[in-house]
């Protein structure tokens, strides 16, 4: 008579904090894989998109007299292409690096932050008639350089999307969530549709064709990048032609100002809830 051999024991399952650990580790050595994968792309294209440039750029100076109006047509539609392509690797290597300086957090005051990013803002739209509603802010924990990058993203934007409007309207404010603080920059101009809020912080995801508004699509997605580092989020509300808010919320230093990466999709999810 054959005896059925005795099964294996069934190892225990590792503990939930544990394997969530684990889990988190792998993510974050899979981030930093895809980090450098990403910089040595860019980095490698610099040089010979450099020469095409160049090469484009002479023959429109020494040439483009002897070219039809087509030709001219097409060679500077490859310049501005060509243009385009330099300043979305320049953008790739500013995430990357993002990703990789290390974070000098403290307690920060926003306020401040927000009176020297409206006073660039203005510089850059002297002549315009933007009124400027700003409440007051609180002290945050974070870095004070890369939170003035990010505020200074979110208030160009508004700049960018208000330019059409006789007066533009730019507010920034903080409120009381069920989860902490949220701040807030929001603007009458041109809006966007609700649904393409979904890809918010995608790098070169665009809300609006490149003849309405220019740029390649890199500001949000460096401001979520060092959101992220921040432990916070950002999400958006909007309607076409009604205007803008984006909100974003930091770690507090109770936290322990956590350094987090999310993926833009795991972001997405996060707002959904």
């Amino acid at each position: 008579m054959n005896v059925p051999p005795t099964p294996e024991p069934v190892p225990p399952a590792p503990p939930p904090d544990v394997e969530l650990a684990a889990c988190r580790a792998r993510l974050a050595a899979l981030q930093r894989e895809m980090d450098a994968f990403t910089y040595a792309v860019a980095h490698d294209l610099r040089a010979p998109l450099r020469a095409v440039t160049g090469f484009l750029d002479a023959l429109r100076e020494d040439h483009s007299r002897d070219l039809p109006p087509a030709g001219q047509s097409y060679l500077l539609r490859a310049i501005e292409v060509s243009a385009r392509a330099q300043r979305m690797l320049e953008a790739l290597l500013r995430l990357n690096r993002l990703a990789q300086q290390p974070l000098d957090r403290r307690p920060t005051p926003l306020g401040e932050i927000a009176d020297q990013v409206r006073r660039e803002a203005m510089r850059a739209a002297a002549g315009r008639d933007v009124r400027w509603q700003v409440g007051a802010l609180p002290e945050v924990f974070a870095d004070r350089r890369l939170l003035h990058e990010a505020l200074g993203q979110l208030v160009a934007n508004a700049l960018k999307f208000t330019r059409n409007c006789p007066c533009a309207t730019i507010e920034l404010r903080v409120e009381e969530g069920a989860q902490g603080q949220v701040f807030s920059v929001r603007d009458n101009g041109a809006g966007f549709n609700a649904a393409a809020a979904a890809n918010l912080g995608e790098p070169f995801a665009r809300f609006h064709g490149q003849q309405e508004f220019d740029g390649i699509g890199a500001g949000l997605a460096i401001t979520l990048r060092i959101l992220r580092r921040h432990g916070g989020r950002l999400w958006a509300e909007s309607r076409e032609g009604e205007g803008a808010t984006f909100y974003f919320t930091l770690a507090s230093e109770a936290d322990g100002g956590r350094d987090a990466e999310v993926s833009p999709s795991e972001n997405r999810e996060e707002r959904e809830r």
